[in-house]
């Protein structure tokens, strides 16, 4: 009987520095346990385990002392605004409290309220953005201003004459590139016909060793598109020589309207080279 006396002395005790002593349930090695590890973690600064160590007392026993000792957690650990709110819930659910009670809560209260306000005003304030001298209007510059500062009389102003740019000029390159590209295609349609002009060769001496009505018609065709190979290729050539000479004599632009329209006829075939220069 004296040991659990002692045990229930000694609880009290160790709660009673910072933190209000618990009335009401009868203290057990775990509420005692839990009462200590609250204490020793608001002392040391580890509020969160200090604060839901409290809140599992105070479920447990329903004991609002608890509530009490949760403001005094906060409060040693600068916590004003949380301090005080737990003080007044302390003095919500506890109406039955003496005077002297309401007396330390309230005193608590004040205390949070005032370290509040302090360090409100210890804050500095932001510095005041710098206020920019306003700007000037710009002063026109004038030729005359600037004489007349110098003490100079202003001469008489000097008409302005616009400058005229050069017509353009044409250089004939487009001209020049499309009579080499002619040429090209001319020479090519030349190649062509000189190769139509050998196969039908081969099939004449063919048919003259053994007819052959197929052959014939084969060669018929050989003859016919040759001279249309060479009729298109003489004149594209030549067509594409004027171009090129009139791209290189040309130097300034003028109405040059050009073309060229193939003409094909059965056995010849010639290029019409039309234009104005």
């Amino acid at each position: 009987m004296h040991k659990t006396t002692f045990a229930i002395l000694l609880a009290l005790l160790l709660v009673g520095a910072g933190t209000r002593a618990v009335h009401g349930a009868p203290v057990g090695p775990g509420k005692a346990a839990k009462e200590k590890a609250a204490k020793k973690a608001c002392i040391a600064g580890n509020v969160k385990v200090g604060i839901d160590t409290l809140a599992d007392l105070y479920v447990d026993t329903g004991d609002i002392n608890y509530v009490f000792n949760q403001g005094r957690c906060y409060e040693q650990n600068h916590r004003w605004e949380e301090a005080t709110d737990r003080f007044r819930e302390y003095l919500r659910k506890a109406p039955s409290l003496t005077n002297t009670e309401k007396s330390e809560a309230n005193a608590h209260i004040a205390e949070c309220e005032s370290m509040m306000a302090k360090q409100a005003g210890a804050r500095p304030s932001p510095p005041p953005e710098p206020v920019l001298p306003p700007t000037p209007a710009p002063v026109p510059f004038t030729a005359a201003a600037n004489y007349q500062g110098a003490g100079q009389a202003y001469p008489p102003p000097m008409p302005v004459v616009a400058a005229q740019s050069p017509a353009p000029q044409s250089d004939g390159r487009g001209l020049r590139i499309t009579g080499i590209a002619t040429t090209a295609l001319g020479l090519c349609a030349v190649v062509t016909g000189v190769v139509l002009a050998l196969k039908e060769q081969s099939l004449t001496n063919e048919i003259n060793a053994k007819f052959n009505a197929d052959k014939e018609s084969t060669r018929a065709s050989y003859v016919t598109w040759g001279y249309v190979s060479y009729g298109v290729g003489a004149a594209a050539v030549v067509a594409g020589a004027t171009l090129y000479y009139l791209g290189w004599r040309s130097e300034r632009p003028a109405a040059t309207g050009i073309a060229l329209s193939p003409v094909i006829t059965p056995g010849t075939g010639s290029l019409v080279l039309q234009g104005s220069f």
